[in-house]
């Protein structure tokens, strides 16, 4: 295992094949990363996908690429309630939230969202829906942008997944 550092670094794959690709990110400890892949289609015209996550020791991260070299590739990160969670603590432990009642308010509702979706996806999405209005009322008072960007992306694919 290569430590990379905190710089920029690249890895070009010069004409991939259309298909799917996976990027697997981990870490020693908790870390914040952002990946941004370009995508050139044939006419030189480039496509930038950028993603924000979260890693620490025991939770690794997996980026799954779509890639095509004649429709605009996509890039995700897969999302589960326990995802969220993991994403939470770990933004926690970072000292991302101005004080635990955000944390705290934020992490009693995944459990009713979790419950909900078994019986009620209208109801889950509700309640992902007021989850989201609390991130982005925090926005740059109770949590930082970075918090912002990763649990706006988490509340997003548990929405429309």
């Amino acid at each position: 295992q290569e430590n990379l550092g905190t710089g920029v670094n690249e890895f070009l794959l010069p004409e991939p094949a259309d298909g799917e690709y996976e990027i697997k990110i981990s870490g020693g400890q908790n870390a914040i990363y952002e990946i941004n892949i370009s995508s050139f289609k044939e006419n030189g015209n480039d496509y930038l996908n950028k993603i924000k996550g979260i890693v620490s020791d025991n939770n690794d991260e997996t980026l799954e690429i779509d890639y095509s070299q004649n429709q605009t590739s996509e890039i995700k990160r897969s999302v589960s309630s326990q995802d969220l969670i993991n994403d939470l603590n770990e933004l926690k432990n970072l000292g991302l939230f101005k004080n635990n009642g955000i944390y705290n308010s934020l992490l009693a509702k995944i459990p009713i969202a979790q419950l909900s979706a078994s019986v009620n996806k209208k109801t889950s999405i509700n309640i992902l829906n007021a989850l989201f209005n609390e991130v982005k009322a925090q926005r740059g008072k109770g949590i930082t942008e970075e918090a912002y960007q990763i649990l706006i992306y988490d509340l997003n694919y548990l929405k429309n997944n």
